[in-house]
């Protein structure tokens, strides 16, 4: 993984600036990697993106949703997610239980009224199990 920057005392005056680039820098090599051969590069690279808040990762995000679905990409998934990333939620958290509670952790923590919407359902639909 790049590193995306590095502070020294004498960085120090110059931080913001040199912060930006490094973050700047960061991100291009973290998108370049999502044309990576490697596919275990690419998801990582996705994830960090969708941490990050690039909406760049969600097209990628929403493959690893539906092939390898796991609690590091629904969190990934939540700063950008669209409707079709929350209907694409609900449906896994009513087929694989086990994410069911970081799914719903994720649909608490976005701001869009689908969400709230497909949350309440999960929780009605588990409240009577």
């Amino acid at each position: 993984m790049p590193s995306c920057v590095t502070l020294t005392p004498t960085s120090a005056p110059c931080l913001p600036v040199r912060r930006e680039y490094a973050i700047v820098r960061c991100h291009s090599r973290l998108l370049d990697l999502l044309e990576n051969l490697h596919s275990n590069l690419r998801s990582a690279a996705a994830c960090a993106l969708g941490r990050l808040g690039r909406s760049e990762a969600r097209s990628f995000l929403i493959g690893l949703l539906r092939e390898a679905p796991s609690t590091g990409v629904v969190e990934a998934v939540a700063p950008v997610a669209d409707q079709e990333c929350i209907v694409l939620l609900g449906r896994l958290a009513r087929k694989d239980t086990g994410l069911r509670a970081s799914i719903l952790d994720a649909l608490d923590g976005i701001d869009h009224p689908q969400a709230e919407k497909v949350a309440v359902a999960l929780r009605t639909v588990e409240r009577r199990s």
